[in-house]
């Protein structure tokens, strides 16, 4: 209750604030050379980058170009088993979730690391963190399990947690036959994947 109370409290003088700079002409936009000012020296030249319009179109080419790519060449192929396959959707009517698994040779009964790529719930798929997964499977001996579930806008709130909710449930039922341990599931991700990780692990 008191974290509410001070939100409000916040939230009306950031209102008010507003309202101030709009009805005061003595305030001025930043510009690019004081924001750069303001960042980390590692950050600064951000500041005077161009502005980049998003939208559909621009997105949905973006995808196919990364689509159309194959997965690349991993570094420590021989160490690991990769599989690529499909899995059920988490409704009847929705479709098959492509994944990757990663299964370190000479193990088994190993822990499993369920992977969620990122890219603001719009872009990325199974390329993205194709070298980072085989290199988790490799070194902390677990098998992992990348996720490419549903993207926006096309795909509406919860397709992307449903699929990632469904691919736990597929490790939790058929983790055995790809010899990973039931009793031992990691969830995790980068950027809007680990807040699909955090979404079904709630």
């Amino acid at each position: 209750m008191k974290n509410i109370f001070f939100l409000i409290i916040a939230s009306f003088f950031a209102f008010r604030s507003k309202g101030q700079f709009i009805d005061d002409p003595s305030l001025q936009p930043i510009t690019a050379r004081d924001l750069s000012q303001r960042l980390a020296p590692q950050y600064r030249q951000m500041a005077f980058l161009p502005v980049t319009t998003i939208t559909r179109e621009a997105i949905l080419k973006r995808r196919a170009g990364q689509a159309a790519k194959p997965l690349p060449k991993l570094s420590n192929a021989d160490s690991l088993d990769v599989t690529l396959m499909k899995i059920p959707g988490l409704h009847p009517g929705d479709p098959e979730i492509p994944v990757c698994i990663y299964k370190p040779k000479r193990i088994t009964n190993a822990p499993i690391y369920l992977h969620f790529h990122g890219g603001g719930y719009v872009e990325g798929n199974l390329n993205w963190d194709h070298q980072h997964c085989a290199n988790i499977a490799q070194h902390a001996g677990v098998v992992v399990i990348s996720v490419d579930y549903r993207l926006a806008p096309e795909h509406v709130f919860p397709a992307a947690l449903d699929d990632s909710y469904s691919a736990l449930c597929w490790a939790a039922g058929h983790g055995v036959e790809i010899g990973g341990d039931t009793s031992k599931i990691i969830v995790a991700g980068i950027s809007a994947g680990a807040g699909l990780a955090g979404g079904i692990a709630w």
